[in-house]
């Protein structure tokens, strides 16, 4: 055959433009949470790919590059670059994040979604919600939404051999309605609350710059980093639709209390913060390499103070808000130094060094707080009242230490094994000053066969912290006025043998494992799974076990070059147990003997089944055709069981958390000349949970606390998309 008569290669097309509908057959917002389409109806279905090189004859090196996604839709992202290799480079972007998140929630306050809402006229105050007897008329359904708009671009320019500067910008708005507790009342016993659906109008800016130099030898990074929050909408006031029983202290009585102008809550203050960070690395030889990054920081909030109260009952206050502003600053350091190195041909050894601090600088004064508007503010003489608090700035350092190695057998073995030391500082305000935590591990990976590889590792780990001060915050957060005024045996809020669990001793063994088998090249098989178990031996009460089973079986079949398939099952289960001790109205302290017939426990289970498989068929009639479908299904079950103990009444098992998915997606190409093809689609997803929490829960169901009445979601939904695609 003659060179001139073979047949030329089909073109490659890196372009493409695609237009065209989708339906959507369900009304939900569950369906379409993250990407609009929670309607039934049509929608447009647009995206691009666009890259614009020079002409490999051309000496410029030149490009643009442009692609968007889901441009019809909520969740649409928007990208543009332009640049010359090797000199500059600069690109804009644009991005909607939606969450539509209850459209079936319902509220009796007139004003819902803005910052001020009222009662409607001839509201009926009660006790409870059931009292409240206009409740269900006045409600009316008020979607629960957010929208993210991102916008934003940035360079980088190279104006030297080896440096480089890079700077980019981003502006984002959020914007909607979300939900807010809102509580009335003077302690636990007679609070009454709303759940409240608020607005959000947030705005954040960021600017990164930083400026590069890279050799073959080392490399530098200098980097500064700024954000800034701003909340646009930072407050909201509501009417009380209670009544209050049990404020008969209260000046003016209970029954009052209906008519008070309102309460405010806030939001969310504005803040900025900073960053500096300095980076690096150098290669010390053929086989080791040091790097290392060092970041100061600082976050600042000096929004200004609501007041303590807006209700005229206790107005004017005696003490007056000890500053305007909280004044607020966390400086921030973070810095780790990475090392690595080969000091023989079979053996390699890598070492970590991470210091992360968070100073809490933010100062401390006492508050003569007027807790949740109902109560009236301490007399100024009586420095022991339980009303005045003060803050407790939380900080944390975190030192990190990780060596490990790995030391090659046999060419078909390596072993591994390494060791690490965390320790947590928080020194002030908190129940544990420090906790030290020692993980040692090891890993033996093996290729026995050409076809199979794999690898097994078993670590464990043990975490100990400092003596457990369980009145520690109460201590740091009030006044030694009222510390003298209750006694130490009153500063125990909570039951003294209580241990959180981040800050318990623990011991945890965990170990994890993955074989891949491939027989020939078109078929491979991989088993990967874990189980892990921590044990909180000296806790009393609180978390005592946790488990955690995972494994995935996965499957990948191509009998031809023009077919491909896949399928893999996951199983997960997981379970907490965790004991609880009933003292009724009795004071516990230290070294106190708790009775055994007091206690009672809780053990939780969560199962996760999933599934999926999958087809991709191309070239079908004569390269014309191609096809793509893909199933997936997913169950998970949640059990809790319960033991009251022997003293309480007993309870019944909680009834099973459920959730399950059906999707299968089927999608067509059609070729209808070289560079043009139609596409055809359909998804059928079936979503399914129960959830006790919420159903059968209206907004009255709970006494004390009137809530919005939305239902677990559920959907069944039909999606069909048609489009042309031009390839260029």
């Amino acid at each position: 055959m003659l060179e001139e008569d073979a047949e030329a290669p089909p073109p490659v097309y890196y372009n493409n433009v695609e237009l065209g509908l989708i339906y959507n057959s369900e009304d939900s917002f569950k369906f379409g949470e993250y990407t609009g389409i929670v309607d039934e109806g049509f929608y447009a279905d647009f995206n691009f790919n666009v890259d614009l090189l020079t002409p490999y004859d051309d000496d410029s090196t030149r490009y643009m590059e442009f692609y968007g996604t889901d441009v019809g839709l909520d969740s649409r992202s928007v990208y543009g670059e332009y640049g010359q290799q090797g000199r500059y480079s600069a690109y804009i972007d644009y991005d909607q994040i939606p969450h539509f998140r209850l459209d079936d929630a319902r509220t009796a306050f007139v004003g819902a979604g803005t910052n001020n809402q009222t009662l409607p006229a001839g509201w009926v105050f009660g006790d409870d919600p059931v009292d409240n007897t206009t409740l269900q008329a006045d409600a009316r359904q008020v979607d629960v939404e957010t929208q993210r708009y991102k916008a934003g671009g940035g360079f980088t320019w190279i104006p030297l051999e080896n440096w480089q500067v890079r700077g980019n910008y981003h502006h984002e708005i959020k914007e909607g309605t979300e939900t807010l507790g809102s509580i009335f009342g003077t302690n636990g016993g007679n609070m009454e609350a709303s759940i409240l659906i608020v607005p959000i109008d947030f705005e954040t800016n960021e600017f990164d710059t930083g400026v590069a130099y890279t050799t073959e030898k080392y490399q530098l990074d200098l980097s500064y980093h700024f954000s800034g929050f701003n909340n646009r909408d930072n407050s909201v006031r509501w009417r009380n639709p209670s009544t209050c029983p049990g404020f008969g202290a209260v000046p003016g009585g209970c029954g009052a209390f209906p008519n008070d102008p309102g309460l405010i809550e806030t939001t969310g203050p504005d803040n900025t913060a900073h960053q500096v960070t300095l980076s690096g690395g150098y290669n010390l030889g053929l086989t080791s390499r040091l790097s290392g990054s060092f970041s100061w920081g600082q976050m600042l909030q000096d929004d200004n103070f609501s007041a303590y109260t807006v209700n005229p009952r206790y107005l004017p206050l005696a003490t007056p808000l000890p500053r305007s502003n909280l004044d607020g600053k966390i400086q921030t350091i973070f810095a780790n130094l990475n090392y690595t190195v080969r000091p023989l041909s079979r053996l390699s050894v890598r070492a970590h060094y991470t210091y992360d601090d968070r100073d809490n600088k933010s100062p401390r004064d006492v508050y003569s707080r007027v807790s949740n508007d109902s109560t009236p503010q301490a007399d100024p003489a009586n420095a022991g009242s339980p009303n005045n608090r003060l803050p407790l700035p939380y900080s944390l350092e975190r030192h990190h230490v990780e060596v490990d190695g790995d030391y090659r057998l046999t060419r078909m073995a390596k072993l591994g094994a390494g060791y690490e030391f965390l320790r947590e500082g928080r020194e002030e305000f908190s129940e544990v000053d420090t906790t030290n935590e020692h993980t040692g591990k090891v890993k033996l990976s093996m290729t026995p066969f050409s076809m199979t590889s794999g690898w097994v590792e078993y670590a464990y780990s043990k975490r100990d912290g400092d003596e457990y001060v369980s009145n520690q915050p109460f201590l740091d957060g009030h006044p030694p006025a009222h510390i003298a005024n209750v006694g130490i045996d009153g500063t125990y809020e909570n039951n003294p043998f209580l241990r959180k669990w981040y800050m318990a001793d623990r011991n945890k063994h965990e170990v994890r494992g993955t074989v891949n088998y491939t027989p020939y090249n078109r078929m491979s098989l991989g088993l990967t799974g874990g189980y892990d178990t921590s044990n909180y031996d000296n806790t009393v009460v609180g978390l005592r076990d946790t488990s955690r089973l995972h494994s995935t079986l996965d499957v990948g079949i191509n009998p031809t070059e023009d077919v491909d398939t896949y399928a893999f099952l996951t199983y997960e289960r997981l379970t907490h147990d965790q004991v609880g001790y009933d003292r009724g109205t009795a004071a516990i302290v230290p070294g106190d003997i708790l009775n055994p017939d007091d206690f009672w426990s809780l053990d939780a289970e969560d199962q996760v089944y999933t599934l999926g498989t999958g087809i991709n068929v191309r070239n079908i009639m004569g390269g014309k055709i191609d096809i793509t479908a893909d199933y997936t299904f997913s169950f998970a079950d949640t059990k809790t069981d319960q033991d009251a103990g022997a003293n309480n009444q007993p309870v019944s098992e909680l009834p099973h958390l459920k959730t399950k998915i059906h999707s299968f997606k089927i999608t067509g190409d059609y070729r209808l000349r070289g560079n043009m093809k139609l596409r055809a689609s359909y998804l059928f997803e079936y979503f399914r949970t129960r959830d006790y929490a919420l159903d059968d829960v209206t907004l009255d169901t709970i006494p004390d606390v009137i809530l919005l009445g939305n239902s677990s979601p559920n959907y069944t939904a039909h999606v069909f998309g048609a489009s042309f695609i031009y390839e260029f």
